[in-house]
């Protein structure tokens, strides 16, 4: 809900001082940050005083580190535009035109976070749409307890499902035939069934988290002003979904060694 400058950058950027709070995501480990208000934050030319900030670093294994991620209090001011084919961010002006040729569904904020309502294999519901998860599809704990998913879906294999700031997650990967927002639709999605039992993925309120493996198969505005969401196919729309095959998964640790976590039998 806020942004998040690493350590190392709070150091570069002389940005001190702030207040302990526990901090959660994805992973079931809560973890200890600081609270700080930044004088001003800058990015593709549009900026902001007076933003708040947690101190706190990123889970290893992102490749390049990055100094932080910008947050809904920045990102809310403006309609935001990601083309992931062309590899740009577009920080629009509110009122900016709706995209050609794109579907449109409400976009709802919850706890500051954009969600929206989707169609998984007949399953509606809210989805939460976190463009800092790699993946393609995690359904939440409660949802694949609530909705016996396990037994939906018998084909399944065990697997890390993600690294997120609350440590990792290990699930189920998953073969969804339908996966559809806005009436775009997806088939053949490699989903993921969480067994977390706390954390951003133990959240009985929404049905899963849609990861950039997916919004990445479309040009994705979110209006935030307006409350709406835009989807335009991408170059990789019809692009087949494959998911790891290596037949084991583990986690990346700080210095750059790999945990094997599970193996596929």
């Amino acid at each position: 809900g806020v942004s998040l400058i690493t350590p190392e950058a709070a150091k570069k950027f002389e940005t001190g001082g702030g207040f302990p709070m526990t901090i959660g995501g994805a992973g079931e480990t809560a973890r200890q940050a600081k609270m700080v208000r930044l004088t001003s934050l800058e990015c593709g030319g549009r900026s902001a005083a007076g933003q708040p900030a947690v101190i706190l670093d990123l889970p290893a294994g992102g490749g390049k580190k990055a100094d932080g991620i910008l947050g809904m209090p920045f990102l809310a001011q403006y309609v935001l535009k990601i083309d992931y084919d062309k590899k740009r961010v577009h920080f629009l002006s509110p009122g900016a035109p709706t995209p050609k040729d794109a579907a449109t569904l409400p976009l709802i904020r919850r706890f500051g976070l954009p969600e929206v309502d989707a169609d998984i294999d007949g399953l509606k519901g809210r989805v939460r749409l976190d463009t800092g998860y790699g993946g393609t599809f995690t359904f939440t704990s409660p949802t694949v307890a609530r909705e016996k998913l396990k037994e939906k879906y018998t084909k399944r294999v065990e697997s890390v499902t993600g690294q997120g700031l609350g440590g990792a997650s290990v699930g189920e990967a998953v073969r969804v035939s339908n996966f559809s927002m806005a009436g775009q639709s997806l088939s053949g999605v490699v989903a993921n069934l969480s067994a977390d039992k706390a954390g951003a993925l133990a959240d009985a309120d929404t049905i899963g988290l849609v990861g950039g493996e997916t919004l990445a198969r479309f040009v994705v505005t979110f209006d935030f002003p307006a409350g709406k969401l835009h989807l335009q196919k991408g170059a990789r729309y019809a692009e087949p979904f494959t998911g790891p095959r290596a037949g084991l998964s583990g986690i990346m640790g700080e210095s750059g060694d790999y945990t094997i976590r599970t193996v596929t039998p």
